[in-house]
């Protein structure tokens, strides 16, 4: 999964990270230091705004794979304690 989307959601919900982030770089030119550009590359490539609901999309579907697999399991374990109470296989 790409992460390009935080980018947008902190951009939207804390500008004032940004800014911070603006002015750390800012202090590192200043010394004559490279400023880590990676998040603004991040952010322009980052177009999409249904992307900031991937993180839901995949959760969402995380939680039916694990309510199906839950629900199998269950079958498993009923079908062992069929077995066993009709004497086709020792606990």
């Amino acid at each position: 999964m790409s992460d390009l989307h935080h980018p947008q959601l902190i951009q939207e919900y804390y500008p004032e990270a940004i800014q911070i982030y603006k002015q750390l770089n800012s202090l590192e030119k200043v010394n004559g230091l490279e400023p880590d550009q990676g998040w603004q590359h991040k952010n322009k490539e980052a177009t999409n705004t249904t992307g900031a609901f991937q993180d839901w999309v995949s959760i969402r579907r995380l939680e039916r794979k694990l309510k199906t697999l839950q629900q199998e399991l269950e079958n498993a374990h009923a079908q062992i304690a069929s077995l066993e109470n009709a004497g086709q296989i020792s606990a």
